[in-house]
């Protein structure tokens, strides 16, 4: 009667102790190939992952610099209207109906002056030294 706790790895032919060279495959079985054999053909798995990189879509759709002139004069109250008027020459997708329903759906972002938050930054750094 055989040794009932070693098994012969199909990969590299060699007899190994079934606890510390094979993974289960069950309560009862296990693996046809080692640890190490089995661990090395994993690399060679096909990726089979539905990656899609992120599309900007909606506001953010816009090019990032008239993204920004249009946070600013939505920020001063300009006409929805005549933002349109003002930057459709550079962005001809520009539509009155999609700026309302972004600011409906409050993707519009609130104007940040950049020279307050950079001044803001550097007293924090002073605070903290």
């Amino acid at each position: 009667m055989a040794n009932q706790n070693v098994k012969l790895c199909k990969n590299c032919n060699v007899v190994k102790d079934l606890i510390g060279g094979f993974y289960k495959a069950g309560p009862v079985a296990y693996q046809k190939l080692c640890k190490v054999c089995h661990n090395t053909s994993r690399c060679s798995y096909p990726n089979k992952s539905n990656y899609k990189p992120v599309t900007e879509k909606g506001f953010n759709k816009i090019p990032e610099d008239i993204r920004n002139k249009i946070i600013y004069d939505h920020h001063i109250k300009i006409n929805f209207k005549e933002i349109v008027e003002k930057y459709k020459p550079d962005y001809p997708k520009l539509k009155y109906q999609s700026l309302l329903k972004y600011k409906r759906a409050g993707k519009i972002p609130a104007y940040i002056n950049k020279d307050i938050v950079n001044e803001i930054i550097t007293e924090n750094k002073e605070n903290i030294n």
